[in-house]
């Protein structure tokens, strides 16, 4: 590239962007894709090659959601991961791609096959594709990652990517279980304690429970849910039983200050997460631990206790082979799952599947009852 002349020494003048130079697509991309300022830190960029390019992508484009909010940390790293593993995968299938902008249909299909042949899950599959689908619109191929029904296109059946989200089994703690994780956390680390209590009460996620500020939180007869939250969409959700009530004034009672979390105001975010995680290894809190059961199946049965004290069954608490009883309405059973996915921070009725397993069922049944 030619240098400008600058100031005096001007061997350190910004170098001179040589448009005639551009490649033919990169240029107008980017000056389609970035705001002018960032015009030519992106051509510099792209000059290093498909690492350097992906990096500025997602630093300026691709970390942030299609209202401009940016992404959460864990969903930028694992797009990013995802994103940057497609084209290492190419390269070792023989397909060394120096511009990401060089990306065809015959590279999709190449992925394809491999995935087939690494005999990934079905869930993982759509992940990927659903991250290489948004990273196709951005540089403005969107029409390289065809839906499900078309995925023969590029050598997938349908199936192949079918995520399944209802519930197979029962993921939820017993009352049994429930004391004696209790009392262990309890003797082990009482804001711990809390913490799995206050998820178990409310329903919360791991990192809205640890970031929970009881104090704070607690307005009339609700609590606030913000902080921690996925996708920062906050929530409110109803104290309306004693045992929510009494789980509630035991975390206000253990704050020692105005700024002060279930997780203690001397650890940071990290510090919290790592805190939380290793004293649920240390009580065997895993699918394979002492208990047989996850955290994140307190959250389970919060979901399982709201919908059935709305009447709405839960598929995966009946025996195989047994119907599945409702005396709700298919509007009733609609309006029930809706509340509890709210209750939750979801604002789709589908996800209560993933607690409950399907009530294809149990609507038939209510239907028929009509």
């Amino acid at each position: 590239m030619q240098k400008t002349s600058g100031k005096p020494g001007g061997k350190h003048a910004p170098a001179r962007i040589n448009k005639n130079a551009h490649h033919s697509t990169t240029w107008p991309f980017i000056k389609r894709t970035f705001p002018r300022q960032l015009w030519d830190i992106a051509f510099q960029e792209w000059q290093k090659g498909p690492k350097a390019q992906l990096a500025v992508l997602y630093r300026h484009i691709l970390d942030k959601r299609e209202d401009g909010r940016p992404l959460s940390i864990t969903s930028q790293a694992n797009t990013r991961q995802i994103i940057f593993q497609v084209f290492a995968d190419l390269k070792e299938e023989g397909y060394a791609i120096h511009n990401v902008l060089s990306l065809r249909s015959k590279h999709v299909v190449v992925l394809g096959e491999r995935w087939k042949r690494d005999n990934l899950a079905a869930g993982t599959i759509a992940d990927r594709l659903s991250k290489l689908r948004r990273f196709c619109d951005a540089i403005g191929k969107g029409g390289l990652i065809p839906r499900m029904e078309n995925l023969a296109a590029i050598g997938l059946a349908p199936e192949d990517a079918a995520r399944t989200s209802n519930a197979r089994f029962d993921k939820s703690w017993t009352d049994e279980d429930i004391a004696r994780l209790f009392d262990a956390a309890t003797k082990r680390d009482y804001r711990l304690a809390l913490v799995l209590k206050i998820q178990h009460a409310f329903g919360l996620r791991a990192k809205e429970a640890y970031l929970f500020k009881p104090h704070i939180d607690h307005i009339d007869m609700h609590i606030y849910v913000e902080r921690g939250t996925k996708g920062g969409r906050p929530r409110e959700i109803p104290v309306d039983t004693d045992h929510k009530r009494e789980v509630l004034a035991d975390c206000q009672r253990a704050i020692t200050g105005p700024t002060d979390s279930l997780a203690g105001m001397h650890r940071r975010l990290k510090q919290a997460k790592n805190w939380y995680h290793n004293g649920l290894t240390a009580l065997g809190v895993s699918s394979f631990g002492l208990f047989g059961r996850t955290g994140h199946g307190l959250r389970h049965g919060f979901v399982q206790r709201e919908l059935e004290a709305r009447g709405a069954p839960v598929a995966v608490k009946v025996p195989a082979g047994m119907p599945i009883e409702t005396s709700l309405t298919r509007d009733e059973l609609k309006v029930a799952r809706l509340e509890v996915a709210e209750l939750v921070g979801h604002s789709r009725i589908s996800v209560t599947g993933a607690y409950t397993g399907t009530l294809r069922v149990a609507r038939a049944q209510s239907c028929s009852g009509q």
